[in-house]
């Protein structure tokens, strides 16, 4: 008699390795909302055709439509399915793309990220509480020191006055309870506010009436059947302004939870208290409209919210400066405010850097990744890293314009675009991947479904050496691409200085520091790099590290209130300057 276990067992060989071999697989509809065929031909890399009209998939639809076939539940559509099929496996480079989109959806729900999306989720729903309590303590903390030196001098200081005045005004206006505690907390803050009227009394009081008159207003009994607008009371109204707003902390869907109950926002410029764009051009690119929307409303204020040093130091004559104009012949300047990571501490970071908290996704996959990193062997990564398919890959922007290449030594900042540009071009020992604009696509790697997915998929446990290299060396400045090293177990290519934060973050033997190096001596360094299995512990042990930090949410929690509050700080300051030039 047959042993069933045997039979069932040899069965089951069978038919994943007929499924391995084929090229399609028919996924109908199974009982339920999704079917198990269908995870069993991602995993193998057969290509779905999904004949269930009712199926609820996961993830991004784009990536989907990329990854399988689509039959609808009719005669027709069925009959039609066969030359379908027919027209795709006559064409390889659609099935090489179809199944590198299945690689990106079998990283996303395979067996070791299946949970993910489910962090990921959990991460939204996190309570947002108490988050005003630190930055109180901040600003006490720094309203003390200016109310004392205010206090103790004879001269009382533009800078101080203003700071004060627009803390204290803050308070009164937008946090009217904290107020008391203050006055409380400070002995000196009393006579310093008045000192620093007396100096400057036109600095910020129109501003602090009209919204105090505004709060008043707002909080008067409504009339029947007309609605309080949520940019009143003591609010401030944000308009999002420019092709590069998207790029401000005030626009990802993960920080706006946090500016929700102190800001609400405005359509036009012209309805707002501030408006702000990410990068300065924005801003040069619409001077007409900003003067006619400063004239419309006088107590409008600009600020750039600059998140990205390229822009800054590349396009900006000089990255530390706090205010900036545009400039129009016969106009007087209209004035703006800028922040960034050169001239403000918005975007110093204490846990984690400030990009990879922009999006719940970078740190769901991350976590997954690096706890399962971390369970390895020295000696197996060793092995894998020697017997990876791929030796170096460089992800990055083909960028060659000298504007990019420059090297500001005594601030510690550096153009590292063409730097990496050359390293790319100049390494020799492969196999090597060169991805990005200008190498062998056209269009920007942020137009697919999911660039962040499509480049972990392609090097998940392929790669030795991976280019986590910034496009700028700033000293907090630092993006997904050294934890995407580390999270598809390479060994990253980085330029950091010995002041740089990112020592505050990984290892200092555990990636390739290419700092002080140019090009070529970058190039031949990773064309000899072998690590050895000291590396691999000392690699292994920044795993660890990286997977405790990142499977700590309270960490995301608290470095994403920091920015936040340092954000609203910068608004609630912006509120209280001098009424803006008319533009006339």
């Amino acid at each position: 008699n047959a042993d069933p276990t045997v039979e069932n067992e040899d069965q089951a060989k069978e038919f994943k390795n007929v499924l391995r071999d084929s090229l399609f697989s028919l996924c109908p509809s199974g009982t339920g909302p999704n079917s198990i065929r269908l995870w069993e031909s991602i995993a193998v890399g057969a290509i779905p055709v999904v004949l269930a009209d009712g199926l609820r998939l996961p993830g991004p639809s784009a990536l989907w439509e990329q990854a399988a076939v689509f039959c609808d539940e009719t005669p027709e559509a069925i009959s039609a399915l066969p030359d379908r099929l027919a027209a795709i496996a006559a064409d390889p480079q659609r099935v090489a793309s179809m199944r590198h989109a299945l690689r990106q959806l079998w990283h996303l729900y395979g067996t070791e990220h299946f949970i993910v999306d489910i962090v990921e989720r959990a991460m939204e729903a996190v309570p947002q509480t108490g988050s005003e309590n630190g930055q109180v303590a901040a600003d006490f903390g720094a309203m003390r020191i200016a109310a004392e030196r205010i206090a103790g001098a004879e001269t009382v200081g533009a800078e101080d006055a203003h700071f004060l005045l627009a803390r204290t005004n803050s308070l009164l206006v937008l946090r009217p309870q904290h107020w008391t505690g203050a006055l409380a907390s400070i002995p000196a803050l009393d006579i310093a506010c008045q000192k620093a009227r007396s100096a400057y009394p036109n600095l910020a009081v129109a501003r602090r009436n009209a919204m105090l008159a505004q709060r008043e207003q707002a909080s008067a009994p409504a009339v029947a059947g007309q609605a309080t607008s949520d940019s009143e009371g003591g609010k401030i109204k944000v308009c999002l302004f420019g092709r590069h707003s998207n790029r401000t902390p005030l626009s990802y869907g993960a920080y706006r939870r946090y500016f929700e109950p102190r800001v609400t926002f405005a359509d036009a410029p012209r309805d707002a208290d501030v408006c702000v764009s990410g990068f300065q051009v924005d801003f040069s690119g619409a001077q007409d409209e900003l003067r006619q929307a400063c004239r419309d409303n006088p107590d409008l204020r600009l600020v750039i919210l600059s998140e990205e040093p390229l822009w800054d130091t590349v396009w900006t004559r000089d990255d530390r400066a706090r205010t900036a104009s545009l400039d129009k012949p016969g106009l007087p300047p209209l004035p703006y405010t800028v922040v960034n990571h050169r001239n403000s501490d918005v975007f110093d970071f204490a846990a984690l850097p400030y990009f990879i908290t922009t999006r719940d996704s970078f740190p769901a996959r991350y976590a997954a990744a690096f706890k399962r990193n971390a369970e390895l062997g020295a000696d197996e990564i060793v092995e894998r890293w020697s017997n990876g398919p791929v030796r170096a890959a460089f992800f990055a922007e083909k960028r060659e314009d000298p504007r990019y290449d420059f090297s500001r030594e005594e601030e510690d900042v550096y153009g590292l675009s063409v730097f990496r540009t050359q390293l790319a071009s100049r390494a020799r020992q492969g196999p090597l991947i060169r991805a990005g604009k200008g190498w062998n696509q056209d269009g920007p790697r942020q137009a697919m479904p999911d660039w962040h997915l499509d480049k972990l998929a392609q090097l998940d446990r392929k790669c030795l050496l991976v280019s986590a290299l910034e496009n700028t060396h700033v000293k907090s400045y630092v993006t997904e691409k050294l934890f995407d090293a580390y999270a598809v177990l390479g060994v990253p290519l980085y330029f950091a200085s010995p002041n740089h934060d990112v020592f505050r973050l990984v290892g200092q033997g555990s990636f390739l520091n290419l700092f002080g190096k140019d090009a070529m001596e970058a190039a031949d360094l990773v064309d000899a790099f072998k690590p050895d299995r000291a590396f691999a512990e000392v690699y292994l042990d920044t795993q660890k590290r990286l997977a405790g930090l990142f499977g700590d949410h309270a960490l995301l929690e608290q470095e994403r209130k920091r920015v936040a509050s340092g954000v609203l700080r910068v608004l609630e300051e912006t509120v209280m300057l001098p009424s803006l030039a008319s533009g006339e």
